[in-house]
């Protein structure tokens, strides 16, 4: 009796062999389409965009900051807590995200729910984050959004409409996600 070797279906080789590549800088995301971006990231593409719902939240230093002021910026909007373990995951990465571009047309603005000042200021300074960290003490934002599981991560173009929803942790330092702040950020802002 043989024993059959399995069956690696040609879909899922030349997918493989295509993430294999992006990661790699083989192959140029410009050549690739905008969808297979999201799709690539595991990012649910919101078609057609809708426009996020405005808010305002104090930061850490107590300055209050609303979504409205940051238009003509993408901007990746994150809803997390200190106790959540694959938000703490995540963050590191969202940290070199914010990095790499906090000088272009990008903003990071992690919402925090439903805990206190204190608490999540010393969460951020002993892991070091710079990235903007909103609070939202009562969970009011949250629900606006209809957070239901965290992390969850919206992305938001330069008009402020909502082009993609992730829900759980992901890798914000890969080169995919990079390509897709890239492409995001270059899109002319029509408003």
């Amino acid at each position: 009796m043989r024993i059959r070797k399995p069956v690696i279906s040609r879909t899922l080789l030349l997918i493989s062999i295509f993430i294999l590549l992006l990661w790699m800088g083989g192959i140029n995301a410009k050549e690739n389409s905008y969808e297979d971006l999201y799709t690539l990231l595991g990012i649910q593409k919101i078609n057609p965009p809708v426009k996020a719902t405005d808010f305002t939240l104090e930061n850490l230093e107590g300055a209050k900051l609303s979504l409205k002021d940051f238009k003509g910026k993408v901007v990746l909007l994150n809803f997390w807590a200190s106790w959540c373990g694959p938000c703490q995951w995540e963050m590191p990465s969202m940290e070199k995200l914010w990095n790499k571009f906090k000088k272009n047309k990008f903003v990071i603005l992690a919402v925090d729910i439903q805990e206190g000042k204190d608490e999540v200021k010393s969460f951020t300074k002993e892991k070091g984050y710079t990235f903007p960290i909103l609070l939202d003490s009562r969970g009011k934002v949250a629900r606006i959004y209809g957070i239901r599981a965290i992390p969850t991560t919206f992305l938001i173009d330069q008009e402020g409409k909502i082009v993609g929803r992730v829900l759980g942790a992901r890798d914000w330092a890969s080169q995919g996600v990079f390509e897709l702040i890239k492409y995001l950020i270059s899109k002319t802002n029509t408003s």
